[in-house]
Parts: C-alpha cells; structure tokens; sequence
C-alpha cells in the first residue's frame, strides 16, 4: 500500500464505522456494534440457529458426515491438507534461512504461493456446503442482524431502510474488511507506529473497551503487540525479516521449535530426575515414542537411522556390533594409546 492508503484505513479503523454511499445519494455508517448490540445479535444466532435445527437442516458435523459418504472429503484429503500445511511452514523457514540469497528467496516464495493456494483450494472444497448448514444460516442471520441494527444517517439516528435493502449493506459490510496481510502492514508503518506508541504511554486507544472494539481494532493490536515483542526479542532478526511477512513467519516458527524442544528436554529431566547431558544414550519407558525420538539432534537421528538399515540388513545384532558403537569404541582407544604414549615420554 501508498503511504496515503494506509493512513486511509488507519483513518477508518479508528473512526470504527463504515461510509457507505445510498441509492439515493446520502452516505451511511455502519458502526461496529456496542456491547449490547452484540449481546443481542449472539441472541440472533440462537434463535436463527434453533429454529434451522427445527426445521431439520443439517449441521456441520451432519455435513461433514455427508461429504465423507460420498467421497467429496475422505480421510486422503484430510493428509493431503495436513500436508500441504506441514510444507507451508518449511517453506517460510527456508524464506526466512534463505536470508540475502534472493534468487533462492523468490524460488521458494513462489512454491509457497502455489501451496497456499492448493492449501485455499481443499478448505473450499471442506466448507464447500457449510453456508447451508445451521451454522452457516445462523452466521448469516447475525451479521445481517448487526448491520441492521448499527446502519445509522450521519446524524447518528437508526436508519429506517426506505431506499436500501439489508442484503446489500451486508455484502458491503462483508467484502470491506481488510485483509490480514493489509493489517500487519499497517501495524508495522511509520504512520501508524508513532500512534501506537503514544496510546500506550496514554494508556487507552480507540476510547473503547476490548468488548466493544471491531474486528479490525482488535486485530491491528493483536499485530501491534506482535511487531512489539518481535523488536524486543533478544533475537530479534533484522529489518529485512521484519518487513517480510513470509521470513517473518518462519522466524515465529523457528522460535516456537525452539521453545517447544526446550520443553521437551525440561520435562525428560523431570523423568529422569536428573540432568543426563553427558550421557551417551538415555532410556525412557513411554507410550509416545515419537515424542521422545524428537528430542535426539540431527546426529543423534542420523544413529537410529543407521542402526534401523543395519538390523533390517543383518538381522537381530548386539549392541557392541552397531557401526556407530565400533567406530566409538576403536576411537576410545586410540585416544586412550595417544594417551598412554605421551606419558611415557
């Protein structure tokens, strides 16, 4: 986005109301709704979502069962998805680990690309038919409720709906949200940081509760205080990281790995009740081998690799006749003749 679209729809999410243009020519905000508005539009739902129920319209679960019985989603599609999603995540590490290498960035940005939009293609087809189940006609029946309710004249007086018809404002009000990708840009803009930064030393923004705050006010803080703890990391990555939302991403992911072994290791100390660093190779009684299997290194793996090839080539072999185990042993006693040389001299 231009400098002057950004400050637009900083403009506009501070304002907390949509300008939306009439048949007739005069303009109308759509608010975002107050804590009492939204209480009553989740009493929409339930009713909306009661009465779908009476009159027998499935629900997602009765959907998905559905689907399933006519191979529209199986069990193939739910590993693909897994998948495909699993390569997402390397791919914005390898952007991220990628660092100055451009060409090699724009190679696996553009993979990237392609399986988010395989990724985008399977949730279409998952949620294909989800409009018309309870849920779907519910989630429908309350935004149509909010926008019914909050659509005021300038003057800030309820709008009588003369000359507009509710369906059409709620597919206004539906295709003007912004974008993550536009949010995260905004919270990171020098027009809007300078803003940020002065509400937190005045302690409020937006002068409203977090209940009442729109999704767009809720979300530009959510990124805020991303952006935040990223600059205040003691690994912070630098700039051209920062700026890169598909490097940025993989950094989040390489600290969340790192946290989530660290943890690992924190708790194979508690079953083992002491700290087994030094030793060669720890044994844990468990019911999630995986689990425990990940806490190895890359080295670590690369040995259980090798002594699985080795066992399913040899056969049933002793623990002193692993490769990994003579090469250890022969190494020890070199060390230990290297040793008993340089005493005797």
């Amino acid at each position: 986005m231009k400098p002057y679209e950004r400050e637009f729809f900083i403009a506009r999410i501070y304002a907390g109301y949509l300008v939306y243009k009439s048949n007739a020519g005069y303009d109308l905000h759509i608010h975002s709704p107050t804590v009492t508005e939204k209480y009553k539009s989740h009493m929409a739902y339930q009713e909306a979502y009661n009465l779908a129920i009476i009159n027998n319209v499935f629900t997602e679960e009765d959907m998905f069962n559905i689907l399933y019985e006519n191979n529209f989603w199986n069990n193939r599609h739910e590993r693909i998805l897994k998948t495909i999603q699993e390569d997402i995540e390397k791919l914005k590490v390898g952007i991220f680990k990628a660092g100055f290498k451009k060409e090699l960035q724009s190679n696996i940005r553009k993979n990237l690309r392609r399986a988010e939009e395989k990724l985008g293609e399977l949730f279409k087809r998952k949620h294909s038919y989800s409009f018309v189940t309870c849920e779907g006609y519910a989630t429908a029946e309350q935004t149509k409720w909010i926008v019914k309710n909050t659509t005021r004249y300038i003057d800030g007086s309820p709008y009588d709906w003369i000359d507009e018809d509710v369906s059409g404002l709620t597919h206004f009000y539906q295709q003007e949200q912004i974008s993550d990708k536009n949010l995260r840009e905004i919270a990171k803009s020098p027009e809007y940081r300078h803003i940020w930064s002065s509400s937190k030393i005045e302690g409020k923004i937006f002068n409203k509760s977090g209940f009442e705050m729109s999704v767009d006010q809720k979300t530009l803080i959510t990124y805020s205080s991303m952006y935040d703890n990223v600059y205040e990391s003691m690994d912070c990555p630098s700039d051209s990281v920062i700026d890169d939302d598909d490097a940025l991403d993989g950094w989040f992911i390489v600290q969340r790995k790192k946290r989530e072994q660290q943890t690992k290791e924190a708790g194979m100390d508690d079953i083992t009740g002491a700290d087994m660093g030094n030793a060669n190779e720890i044994f844990v009684m468990t019911d999630d081998a995986k689990s425990v299997y990940e806490l190895n290194d890359p080295i670590s793996k690369g040995i259980v690799k090798s002594r699985r090839e080795q066992v399913e080539e040899q056969g049933e072999v002793k623990y002193q006749n692993f490769g990994d185990v003579k090469r250890e042993i022969q190494m020890q006693a070199a060390r230990q003749q290297s040793t008993t040389l340089k005493g005797n001299k």
